[in-house]
């Protein structure tokens, strides 16, 4: 009996299990397909037959060690333990890529000086051979507290600030003045500001016709003196952000809404608030709910926030009721 080809037929998961087990020739022979059609699901799958066992060339024998034996796997396609068995048999060591790096003589100067996390980031190299490179040169772990002075460093304080020389030797300021005192150097005081006999009279004309930083900023003087001095003066600034409440805008807290007040004086909600709380006026519109003893029954039954929401108060006024009548929370 002759048997047609199944063409065209679809693919079972049995059949698709054997591709790239059984030669090609053979799995067209069970399926009965033809081996065209089985060479190309098997591409299209991306399933390749392994290599069968062949003789090693004199070019893929110096690639060993050369390269992981995964790429070598991938290049050459014999299975990855045939190609580590082949070193292995030949001697050859795995493939290691390189990253030593040489220390150069300004990196073994920060090596004692510095944390050695801050030298690995300095320099390149990791945290583990910075560690090894101080043990073998016979340094000790740097202590961050402690900064080791030398004789150039000891040239520094005194001759500016020590804030600034902390800056420059990355150190604490304490350390900086600790070292200036052991070294009985006196300190540098900063430039002294002008007192306010010292202002001019076109100094004194600028005031009030900008905002006090624009001032202090072309006079080269603090913020603070510009006001005060101003202030002494007794001379307006237009500029400035915070008004003194008037009577007639006092008059208002308390008798009609914040919301009414900030849009007539224009000022914000939080600064009505706050200047109606400091004078002791209650918020307009605001009544006091009072307990009843059918309400009380509800306290210590249940968390406060519960209570709260059944009787539609806040969880605070429910708190407060609670322990005044001294019940246990839930």
């Amino acid at each position: 009996m002759r048997i047609f080809p199944r063409k065209n037929a679809p693919w079972t998961a049995r059949e698709i299990k054997l591709l790239g087990n059984v030669p090609d020739s053979v799995l067209a022979r069970r399926t009965q397909r033809t081996i065209k059609e089985v060479v190309s699901m098997r591409e299209q799958r991306r399933i390749f037959l392994p290599t069968p066992p062949r003789r090693w060339t004199a070019r893929e024998i110096r690639m060993l060690g050369r390269y992981p034996d995964r790429e070598l796997a991938r290049r050459l396609r014999p299975p990855r333990k045939q190609i580590r068995d082949e070193r292995i048999r030949l001697h050859i060591a795995p493939f290691r890529p390189l990253k030593f790096k040489y220390w150069t003589t300004a990196e073994l100067r920060l090596v004692g000086r510095l944390r050695d996390e801050e030298v690995a980031a300095r320099t390149g190299h990791t945290v583990k051979a910075v560690l090894q490179k101080r043990l073998a040169l016979g340094l000790p772990m740097p202590n961050p507290k402690i900064y080791r002075w030398n004789v150039e460093n000891d040239k520094l304080p005194g001759t500016r600030q020590d804030g600034e020389v902390a800056a420059l030797l990355v150190c604490k300021v304490t350390s900086v003045e600790q070292r200036r005192r052991k070294l009985q150097i006196p300190p540098v005081r900063p430039p002294r500001h002008p007192r306010s006999s010292d202002w001019k009279p076109e100094e004194i004309g600028l005031l009030g016709t900008a905002p006090d930083a624009e001032i202090a900023r072309r006079l080269g003087r603090t913020v603070t003196a510009v006001t005060v001095h101003r202030d002494r003066l007794h001379i307006p600034n237009p500029y400035n952000q915070f008004h003194t409440w008037t009577k007639e805008e006092e008059a208002l807290l308390g008798r009609i809404p914040d919301e009414e007040i900030a849009r007539k004086t224009g000022r914000p909600l939080g600064s009505i608030s706050n200047e109606r709380c400091e004078l002791g006026l209650p918020k307009p519109g605001a009544r006091r709910k009072y307990w009843t003893p059918e309400e009380e029954c509800f306290l210590g039954t249940a968390s406060d926030a519960e209570v709260a929401r059944w009787l539609d108060r806040t969880v605070s006024s429910v708190k407060n009721r609670r322990k005044s009548l001294k019940r246990p929370a839930v």
